[in-house]
């Protein structure tokens, strides 16, 4: 009782796709984003789309996050928007680097949904091959209990026959209970064909998923990069002009924890959706998952007609044997008592030894028709043992895929930087090699009074970071 609540619920709920307000329903419960998503909290992970939805937010989100981190381009406006009252080039390449993190972490999201189009085409198609393996393994079910019912008539009218004296007095053998039974082996044809389009489908999708696995990579690195040149400009700002005593400061921006955020949810749903791929590769395979069961449920349905077959077989010759004895060989035995010793003898044990030879041609029958239901019954809850194992399966794999993401994830636009570029003077191209034939000139140290020029020198120090603090 408890599976087939299962099967009704469950699978078929499961498997079967109706449309309902231009969107696909889940399973059994309803995937409803809120009118206004609060992102200072972690996203639902109950589904794929929605990780790269958040993805998708977290980059291109050019709005204010309450206690939270800032999306990429929100951080780069800001970071653009400094720069343009005064641009340098310590921030200037943060902001390159936040840029080209931004463009890895967009290739990502559209990596991930280009991975998630095929992967919605093959759901669809297993939806497809459920319509057909669900009604046929739950109707396997109910016609391997008819070929029982009738494999039992045989037996309870063969088990009362008797020998000596022969007599057939037992109920009638019925096989008509499993007379409705009909082959399934056409209506399940079309699933190994659906199975394999829909492992094409998971082709198209693995190398979409590999490219975001490793974009991941690559956005990690930049992020490290970020760290690298937030550490540099933090060292730079907090070197103090006396004695070179370091200071610490805690600049306003991170562009480390901006990248990173965003791409700890790319990981994330690369990560899920590669396992998806493999969970859903299970499904087709021909000894797992729809396709166990489609195996399985072919393996059943010979069975079953194997033992209605059985069944006919054993209530034909049970009944001839029956109407032989009743009909033919218990006269013979009755008349035998007309006749003298030793023939009333001998013809008695000729007459016993027919009724024998009918009993265990009954029995035989019998035997076959309960094994062979035997058999339909074992092959057809086998068939519905995993029909309730890929409902399960398949409940999560429809969890993880979600809602049909269509209208939330939207193409993400390019970003364009337009701050302007720090500008390299005469002096400090020739410093930096880039015009040779600006001559560099000496240092010159203010004299303060009568100092000498050692101490000027440690009060100041060479390469100091900013502009010079007024003479003492």
């Amino acid at each position: 009782m408890i599976v087939k609540r299962l099967l009704s619920v469950g699978i078929s709920a499961l498997l079967a796709a109706p449309a309902w307000a231009g969107r696909v329903p889940t399973i059994t419960d309803h995937y409803e984003e809120p009118q206004e998503r609060d992102w200072t909290r972690d996203p639902s992970k109950k589904h794929i789309p929605g990780l790269t939805a958040h993805l998708g937010d977290l980059i291109a989100d050019r709005g204010p996050r309450q206690d939270d981190v800032p999306g990429v381009d929100h951080f780069v406006d800001g970071l653009q928007e400094a720069l343009r009252k005064g641009s340098d080039v310590p921030r200037w390449k943060i902001l390159q680097n936040a840029k080209d993190a931004r463009d890895n972490l967009r290739d990502g999201y559209d990596e991930l949904r280009k991975a998630l189009e095929p992967l919605l085409e093959a759901r669809r198609i297993l939806r497809e091959a459920g319509d057909v393996l669900v009604p046929a393994v739950q109707g396997e079910s109910e016609d391997a209990g008819k070929v029982k019912e009738s494999a039992d008539s045989v037996k309870q009218a063969a088990d009362p026959l008797e020998t000596d004296p022969p007599e057939a007095k037992g109920p009638k053998a019925d096989a008509s209970a499993s007379a409705g039974v009909k082959p399934r082996a056409k209506d399940l044809q079309p699933v190994a064909e659906q199975l394999a389009r829909a492992a094409k489908e998971l082709e198209k999708a693995k190398p979409w998923s590999q490219r975001a696995k490793q974009r991941v990579q690559a956005v990690e690195q930049l992020g490290k990069k970020a760290k690298e040149l937030e550490e540099e400009v933090a060292a730079a700002l907090g070197q103090r002009r006396t004695r070179g005593t370091p200071e610490d400061l805690s600049l306003p921006f991170n562009s480390e924890k901006v990248i990173l955020n965003a791409n700890k949810w790319l990981k994330e749903a690369a990560k899920r959706t590669e396992k998806l791929i493999e969970r859903l590769e299970k499904e087709t395979a021909p000894d797992e998952g729809l396709g166990k069961l489609n195996a399985l449920a072919l393996a059943a349905d010979g069975k079953i007609i194997s033992g209605k077959g059985a069944a006919r077989r054993g209530a034909t010759k049970v009944g001839g044997s029956a109407a032989k004895i009743k009909d033919v060989i218990r006269p013979e035995w009755d008349a035998a008592d007309a006749l003298p010793e030793p023939e009333r003898d001998k013809a008695k044990r000729e007459a016993v030894d027919k009724a024998v030879a009918e009993k265990t041609s009954a029995d035989e029958a019998a035997k076959a028709a309960t094994e062979a239901a035997e058999a339909a019954d074992e092959a057809a809850r086998a068939a519905e043992a995993q029909l309730s194992k890929a409902a399960q399966q398949l409940k999560k794999l429809e969890d993880e895929l979600g809602p049909e993401p269509s209208e939330d994830l939207p193409d993400l636009p390019e970003l364009m930087l337009d701050a302007p570029a720090p500008k390299m003077d005469a002096k400090a191209k020739g410093r930096n090699g880039q015009n040779p034939k600006v001559r560099s000139k000496p240092l010159r140290y203010p004299k303060v009074l009568d100092d000498a020029p050692d101490r000027v020198i440690g009060e100041y120090g060479e390469g100091s970071y900013g502009r010079s603090k007024s003479l003492r």
